[in-house]
């Protein structure tokens, strides 16, 4: 019983690679015309050769005589536009960040505070965050202790900011 089960498994899956194989070889061309490879039409020693011993060369697709060749597309600007750039107001535990994120020549040069009213010395956190951001080139920046609010809150304002100028960095 075991011997039927693992025969027919196996014929199973050479079934399904013929088929793929088949499929493989089912190639269009522009004239929609169905071609097979030259070495898979033919087999044993006289692959690739005609009946008078020559090569014959593979089919290849050949561009139709009526296509007009088509100008190249204008090449797309990379990054977004130079300019400043404000982002949504995020309320936190500690207060409010707002900030405007300035991008020129495709890098982040200046994040400037909107609104930034963190209670308890915690906006102290603000110039190391900017020097964070600026050194990333992004809102993935590192946590400063004992401002972890203060930098979730303020790494949401610049990503804000940045998802409004459509910058990646």
């Amino acid at each position: 019983m075991r011997a039927r089960a693992a025969f027919l498994a196996g014929a199973g899956s050479a079934a399904l690679l013929a088929i793929g194989w088949y499929a493989s070889l089912s190639l269009t061309t522009d004239d929609a015309t169905s071609s097979v490879p030259a070495a898979a039409s033919t087999s044993g020693a006289n692959a690739g050769k005609s009946s008078t011993g020559a090569s014959t060369p593979a089919p290849t697709a050949s561009a139709s005589s009526s296509a007009s060749a088509e100008p190249a597309p204008a090449p797309v600007p990379v990054g977004p536009a130079d300019g400043t750039y404000q982002g949504q107001a995020i309320g936190y535990e500690f207060g409010t960040v707002q900030v405007a994120v300035v991008i020129a020549g495709g890098q982040i040069v200046d994040v400037q505070n909107i609104v930034a009213d963190a209670t308890k010395g915690r906006g102290q956190a603000y110039p190391l965050l900017l020097t964070e951001v600026l050194q990333a080139q992004s809102a993935n920046i590192a946590n400063i202790s004992g401002a972890t609010y203060t930098t979730l809150a303020y790494a949401q304002a610049v990503q804000s900011a940045l998802d409004a100028a459509g910058f990646t960095g």
